[in-house]
């Protein structure tokens, strides 16, 4: 009866190496996982980057035409041909960072 026992036991806990072998996760496994939660991360990251320029790209179009519009009603004001030049140099770089053409 005693070895019954211990054979049942030993049968138990090998079935149980067994299903729980199937749950361990090898490093390689887990290296993989981590690189590619990294790599969703960054293009994450840089979508949110993208549509910010996005956005900020927009808001200087609009300060562009507004300007141009009050530098039609003022030709004279220096300081509104100068914001004017500022905003078009800062929606140029923006375009050249997003790869768009005027």
């Amino acid at each position: 009866m005693k070895y019954l026992r211990i054979a049942i036991a030993g049968i138990v806990t090998l079935v149980g190496l067994f299903a729980l072998n199937d749950y361990v996760v090898s490093q390689q496994e887990l290296q993989e996982f981590e690189l590619r939660t990294v790599q969703t991360l960054e293009q994450f990251q840089e979508k949110i980057q993208q549509q910010h320029d996005m956005n900020r790209l927009d808001m200087l179009n609009d300060d562009y035409y507004r300007q141009k519009q009050r530098l039609r009603d003022h030709p004279e004001d220096e300081e509104l041909q100068e914001d004017l030049e500022r905003t078009e140099k800062a929606r140029d770089g923006l375009r050249e960072k997003l790869g768009i053409t005027p």
